[in-house]
């Protein structure tokens, strides 16, 4: 290594310096000042590198380097060393960690180009910058912001420890994190940010029940929108695990599908107060949770799957039948006891909910006298069939399917995704069909083998 005088005109800014070369601003011009006043008092770092008329790469001092030529200095003192890529790479992260004012997101970028250009490893890279693995782990989280948040975290909307949680979530899910710390004027305080990313990300996230067996694992296939795993830099994720929750919902309308296919006597329902979103789901305001416990349940207990909401894909116990008189006697769903007046209230809301109930029935069998004649038309037989198909899941549709040669083919979901049914094949094959087999497909769909046998 030699200390001399080189031409500012020789050389010219590495591409890989940390620093970046976003050199306006306050500290920009306060160092032009003092070059200015004093020289240059610390010598840049180049090496001797031919590039179009160049002869020396600025490895360390770009920003000297740059009011150097703002100043229009004819030279600038450096110290001039052989190096190779790696060595210059190296020595401009030694170079900058020890300055100040480096910004972490620029620091972790230089780790960055250090793991994926040069092959090392975050060992090597921790032991020659003289850092722990999970320091600079922490810097390489940081590369893994969007570039919107990477522009709020450098002008300082938020610190490094917003720049943190909002760097481990997906590029959607910082988005949502921005537009949430948009909402509040200033950032919050980290540990509200945590709470919100727990409650909107992570919490969901974490239950994943097909981790549990291969089999089921297979059945709601790999995952296809998770951004790919880089174990080198942000550690291991188990196989088969979600991080986007895209890809997880997906994966959970398919475990639900499978659930529900396997046992149809499952309750669809959501934890949430109001009407669900999902056709078919009771809320809670329509049954008692029970627990887990033989001595919480009843003769009218029943297991359901959580399909919405908080909890979905979980089991739980229910009773939503009004005659359990352990449950729903002498108290609402709330679990408090009613009060006589209370009760006669309700009393009285169950008699005029009968009354309607009564109505409405009444009505629907109006409908059914005056559009129902024997013999069928083939409007009828379409509502029939319709309904028939509607009470069943893709499994008990197999049999049908097979013998009609039938294929499954992706079709929507109620949950918003794509799934294998059998139902659009079979209404078209139903479109085609004469009323005696429309008929005999009715019967199939509705009667058990041995009722069968009882035509």
């Amino acid at each position: 290594m030699q200390l001399q005088e080189v031409k500012v005109s020789a050389c010219y800014e590495s591409e890989t310096n940390p620093r970046g070369k976003d050199f306006e601003g306050k500290e920009f011009d306060e160092l032009v000042a003092s070059i200015r006043e004093k020289g240059v008092l610390t010598a840049v770092l180049v090496r001797p590198r031919k590039k179009v008329g160049k002869d020396f790469e600025i490895v360390a001092g770009n920003r000297r380097f740059r009011a150097a030529q703002e100043l229009k200095l004819e030279t600038i003192p450096a110290q001039v060393q052989e190096m190779t890529d790696e060595e210059a790479a190296e020595a401009q992260i030694v170079e900058n960690l020890q300055r100040a004012d480096i910004h972490p997101l620029e620091e972790g970028e230089a780790y960055r180009r250090l793991i994926e250009d040069k092959g090392y490893d975050v060992k090597n890279v921790a032991l020659r910058v003289g850092k722990s693995e999970t320091y600079v782990r922490g810097r390489l989280f940081l590369t893994n912001l969007i570039p919107p948040a990477a522009k709020k975290y450098r002008n300082g909307d938020f610190t490094e420890g917003h720049a943190v949680l909002i760097a481990k979530l997906t590029p959607e899910e910082q988005k949502a994190a921005l537009k949430y710390l948009g909402e509040w004027g200033e950032a919050p305080d980290i540990a509200a940010l945590k709470n919100w990313i727990t409650d909107k990300f992570y919490r969901p996230l974490s239950y994943q029940p097909w981790m549990t067996d291969p089999a089921i694992a297979k059945l709601v296939g790999p995952c296809t929108s998770c951004p790919p795993n880089r174990p080198s830099l942000f550690g291991m994720v188990k196989e088969g695990q979600c991080t986007d929750l895209r890809c997880w919902g997906n994966k959970m309308a398919a475990y639900l599908k499978w659930r529900l296919d396997g046992d149809e006597n499952l309750v669809m329902v959501s934890k949430g107060y109001g009407t669900p979103e999902m056709k078919g789901a009771i809320g809670r305001s329509s049954y008692t949770g029970l627990g887990t416990k033989k001595k919480d349940h009843c003769e009218f207990a029943e297991q359901g799957i959580v399909v919405e909401g908080p909890d979905i894909g979980t089991t739980i116990w229910l009773c939503r039948d009004d005659d359990c008189k352990k449950h729903h006697a002498n108290h609402s769903n709330s679990g408090y006891a009613m009060s006589p007046k209370e009760r006669e209230k309700r009393k009285k809301e169950l008699a005029r909910q009968r009354a309607r109930d009564d109505k409405a029935y009444a009505d629907f069998v109006a409908i059914i006298k005056a559009k129902v004649a024997w013999p069928l038309s083939e409007d009828a037989l379409g509502v029939l069939l319709e309904d028939a198909l509607s009470k069943h899941r893709f499994t008990s549709l197999v049999p049908v399917a097979k013998r009609l040669g039938i294929k499954s083919r992706k079709e929507k979901n109620g949950w918003g995704g794509m799934g294998n049914s059998f139902k659009g094949g079979l209404r078209a094959w139903i479109e085609k069909a004469s009323k005696a087999e429309k008929l005999q497909l009715y019967f199939e769909l509705r009667l058990e083998r041995e009722d069968a046998k009882k035509l």
